[in-house]
């Protein structure tokens, strides 16, 4: 980790299968210095690898999240841009896809447990939901109420939770794109769920 001239704005963590039958960790790391790290955490030295994953487009990462094999990852910069690395071959990371969201802050990326859905989401009160592998848009949702100051999608994809700054989650249907249920919680800015 120490590899970041930068700070670090977000930690993943991966199992992947070796050519022996066994798993590896792998750790991943967004990073302001605009690049992704990863590590290979296997018990032995010589199964230890580590690649740094950069792009020209990029820009300060925000959040990263691996594909639910190991051999995937997705990272979303500032501005952003969506970058999807393809890591089956570690020596060799290939960058598959690209695309554009609205811009994030800090701790408004989310995504499904398998890793095929991101949800991106801004001050301004919009979230963009969008397949990994494609770029394709699913539902963007727009909260009325103002800005939202976090956000959460559900393991499945199919509920996403946005938190506000009078307190109130409200949970959306991502098949629909209809908010189903508010819940009024003390009236305190919900920055994480």
């Amino acid at each position: 980790i120490r590899e970041h001239s930068q700070g670090i704005n977000e930690l993943a963590f991966a199992q992947q299968a070796n050519k022996d039958g066994g798993t590896t960790l792998l750790l991943a790391s967004a990073s302001s210095d605009r690049t992704i790290g990863i590590w290979s955490l296997a018990e032995r030295k010589e199964d230890q690898w580590q690649v740094k994953l950069e792009d020209e487009q990029q820009r300060s990462l925000y959040s990263v999240k691996f594909r639910e094999d190991g051999k995937g990852v997705t990272a979303v910069d500032d501005n952003g841009q969506i970058f999807v690395w393809d890591i089956t071959r570690p020596d060799v990371p290939n960058l598959v896809e690209t695309y554009t969201a609205v811009s994030p802050r800090i701790g408004m990326v989310s995504y499904s447990g398998d890793g095929q859905i991101v949800a991106v989401g801004n001050l301004g009160g919009t979230v963009q939901l969008f397949q990994v592998a494609t770029g394709k848009l699913i539902q963007e949702l727009s909260d009325e109420t103002g800005p939202i100051l976090s956000l959460a999608l559900s393991t499945d994809g199919q509920l996403l939770v946005t938190g506000n700054k009078e307190g109130h989650l409200r949970f959306w249907s991502v098949a629909e794109g209809k908010l189903q249920q508010v819940i009024e919680t003390k009236p305190v800015a919900l920055n994480a769920i």
